[in-house]
């Protein structure tokens, strides 16, 4: 178990930390465009389109978890729940806009900027959850939240400060609205995924890897040719798709950068998926934190060793500062982490139909069945869209495409039997 553990964590931090960096590198990447001339990949809408088609190749994890999980309850679902898969088109969609904008973000700011501003999700989502859920926060919560807030604040104070040029700090403030409100809309799309995918009877991995053929599917059909028809810079466009394959047929180097995106996304969904079955909620808060740390690290020494300018970002004067902002943003997440929110009242907390038992340790040869009826503890429905206790990246698309953090209230025990029971888990052996 400790060596599972141990794997699933390395195999975490280094596949997280690489597609983080490379997101940011491509930018930077020069090739010969559709009119000849030689200029920067800087394409925040095909950046979209290559997450969404990295999260698409989840279908071969699912292929090998096949292997591992009994799908009786699912052979049996009914014609609603099978069609019902196309609900996850509205939380795609969110996933969509948060994904531009934390791209286009990008763009302007660095790549710890990056990682350190999905702290404001947190304070979106439980905004979300007590104007659509019905959540009820506690004093910790608020206090989480303040702490965030107060870290998001010196985190952008400190990339702003630290800009000479009074245009390009103009483009980085626009950056970090945009990723804001990103982290807005990616609240949303946890809060939609709660409310509309709870009763899918679906494991994890392929709500995954529907979310990355439905962002397909929008990319292609909507956003690309909207962008083509709205005049821009970029080959007379806002952004020219067209453009983007030559571009990538030119540069042996996109093409690496892209390819490995791909395929260090299905092993970090691979490990993320081991990490949610064996980690608890302080083991993800601290993984979130060393992952941010270490691609800081790496892009500093990208910038300042191996690139030698070309890639990275530099320490200045201010990056104290961000360090500080950082500090407040794990604190904040860490408490929050610690206190899941509970429903408005009592009596919904209690008077549901299905309960799910809370235990802590249960025989190996024991039934979900014979647990119900002997459990005398009983936490809520086992799905419900008001009254589990709730993290804000319950969502299993931010989990296993950002690494964010998914506790339960369950004890494993009881997981693994509802895993073999209804099949709407996500478990790999």
């Amino acid at each position: 178990m400790a060596a599972r553990v141990a794997l699933g964590v390395l195999g975490l931090l280094t596949f997280g930390t690489i597609t983080s960096l490379l997101a940011k590198i491509i930018f930077g990447v020069a090739s010969v465009g559709i009119d000849g001339q030689v200029k920067e990949f800087r394409k925040p809408l095909f950046e979209t389109f290559a997450m969404f088609y990295g999260m698409s190749f989840c279908f071969l994890l699912e292929l090998l978890q096949r292997k591992n999980l009994e799908w009786n309850a699912e052979k049996h679902a009914t014609s609603s729940q099978r069609h019902s898969v196309f609900v996850i088109w509205f939380p795609a969609a969110f996933d969509l806009i948060a994904t531009v904008c934390m791209c286009t973000g990008l763009l302007y700011t660095t790549v710890s900027v990056y990682q350190m501003l999905r702290g404001a999700m947190l304070v979106f989502t439980a905004i979300f959850s007590v104007l659509f859920l019905k959540r009820k926060l506690t004093f910790h919560h608020y206090l989480s939240i303040l702490l965030n807030i107060v870290g998001i604040s010196l985190v952008g104070l400190a990339n702003t400060l630290s800009e000479r040029d009074i245009a390009m700090r103009g483009n980085l403030v626009m950056g970090i609205v945009l990723m804001i409100f990103g982290q807005c809309a990616q609240a949303a799309q946890v809060v939609v995924e709660e409310y509309f995918c709870q009763d899918l009877n679906m494991p994890s991995i392929r709500v995954v890897t529907y979310e990355g053929l439905f962002g397909i599917a929008m990319m292609l059909l909507i956003v690309f040719p909207l962008a083509y028809f709205i005049p821009g810079q970029d080959a007379g466009s806002f952004e020219n798709i067209f453009d983007s394959f030559v571009m990538i047929e030119h540069s042996w180097m996109l093409q690496g950068i892209l390819l490995t995106d791909a395929c260090c996304m299905l092993f970090f969904n691979y490990f993320s998926m081991n990490i949610t079955k064996l980690s608890s909620s302080m083991l993800r808060t601290l993984l979130e934190t060393m992952r941010t740390m270490i691609v800081w690290i790496v892009d500093m020494i990208l910038y300042y060793f191996i690139s030698r300018g070309q890639f990275g970002e530099p320490w200045t004067e201010y990056s104290y500062l961000q360090v500080i902002g950082f500090v407040f943003l794990v604190i904040g997440t860490f408490q929050y982490s610690q206190h899941p929110t509970l429903a408005t009242s009592e009596q919904d907390w209690v008077n549901e139909e299905e309960k799910v038992p809370l235990v802590t340790h249960l025989d190996q040869n024991t039934s979900i069945d014979k647990v119900n009826e002997s459990s005398k503890v009983v936490i809520g429905p086992r799905n419900p869209p008001t009254n589990i206790p709730n993290f804000y990246s319950s969502s299993p698309s931010i989990f296993m495409r950002h690494g964010g953090f998914s506790p339960s209230l369950y004890s494993p025990e009881i997981w693994e039997l509802d895993t073999k029971h209804s099949g709407s888990s996500s478990t790999l052996e």
